[in-house]
């Protein structure tokens, strides 16, 4: 289906808004597993903060990535971006690692009262059911309700490690994907690389080849 947006400047501008130079630029679309901004144009999935750069002139060199000078990883004010190495990458990372956890958290998009709602309603309701009614990435949704996010704030006696050694899919004792993680997974692969999945996915670069090359997860069409 055809963009309503002709360029993708357009549908880049309908989810941000630019303030002052120094100021962060908060996305105000959707976010990816990792925090960042992203957001569909013609068919495909593009990063917020890549396009920033794109948009306003400043090529990202092969294997370079974009890289923030804020902690803010869903800003896409281009003043607080720039087009760095592996090890910028990495650098960054490290001088801006916050460890801030639930509603302290700067990435935060949910409540401690929203996140006991979800666990409730697990129980009856989907993942992406939940996603859409809480505006959130159902991943995000698989985390809080097998206890990897918001464990520190949650009693309950439900832990991350569900299943048994002879499981698959959902019900293995390591993963923390779900059916619908995987097929997003795949229907990514084509316009995103193998390292870029696993940064957004927060998994490995073999497991992410492992579910596209359909070595894992098979049981999953």
């Amino acid at each position: 289906m055809p963009s309503r947006y002709e360029t993708i400047a357009e549908a880049f501008w309908s989810h941000a808004t630019p303030g002052s130079p120094t100021e962060c630029w908060p996305w105000h679309g959707s976010l990816d597993l990792a925090g960042y901004g992203r957001f569909f144009w013609n068919g495909l999935t593009y990063k917020a903060h890549r396009v920033s750069l794109e948009i306003h002139g400043i090529a990202i060199p092969d294997h370079c990535f974009a890289c923030h000078r804020c902690p803010l990883k869903s800003c896409v004010n281009v003043a607080h971006l720039y087009p760095g190495t592996p090890e910028q990458n990495v650098h960054d990372m490290m001088r801006l690692q916050r460890h801030w956890h639930g509603e302290r958290h700067h990435r935060a998009k949910l409540t401690l009262k929203e996140v006991e709602h979800i666990r409730t309603l697990s129980p009856t309701h989907t993942n992406v059911a939940l996603a859409a009614m809480f505006g959130v990435h159902n991943g995000t949704i698989s985390r809080i309700v097998r206890g990897m996010n918001w464990r520190k704030h949650i009693d309950d006696p439900r832990t991350v490690h569900t299943g048994t050694r002879g499981s698959r899919g959902t019900k293995h004792y390591a993963t923390h994907f779900t059916d619908d993680d995987v097929r997003h997974i795949r229907s990514l692969r084509p316009t995103h690389s193998l390292k870029i999945l696993a940064q957004q996915f927060e998994t490995t670069i073999g497991n992410i080849s492992n579910i596209c090359l359909y070595k894992s997860w098979r049981h999953v069409p």
